[in-house]
């Protein structure tokens, strides 16, 4: 079996930079929002929904209660993203 981490890195490296970029600000991280050319690409949005969730499974980054798709970055994810 082989994994690619192409996918999963691009939507990381996306999602990480523009929460850095703005925190402490809560952000919209959506796929629409990082990668609105790509709005078509049922394989890359599934990868960026999958890297969001393993994200905040990880504690690198907080969900913004009252929005879908705003996160900030945890302490994790700012040291990590530095």
């Amino acid at each position: 079996m082989t994994i690619s981490f192409t996918q999963f890195d691009q939507a990381s490296v996306a999602i990480l930079t523009n929460l850095a970029q703005n925190f402490p600000t809560p952000t919209e991280v959506g796929f629409h929002d990082l990668f609105p050319e790509s709005e078509n690409d049922i394989s890359q949005r599934q990868a960026h929904v999958g890297s969001l969730a393993f994200l905040r499974h990880e504690d690198f980054i907080a969900h913004d209660i009252g929005s879908a798709s705003s996160f900030v970055l945890t302490q994790k994810g700012l040291s990590t993203s530095i």
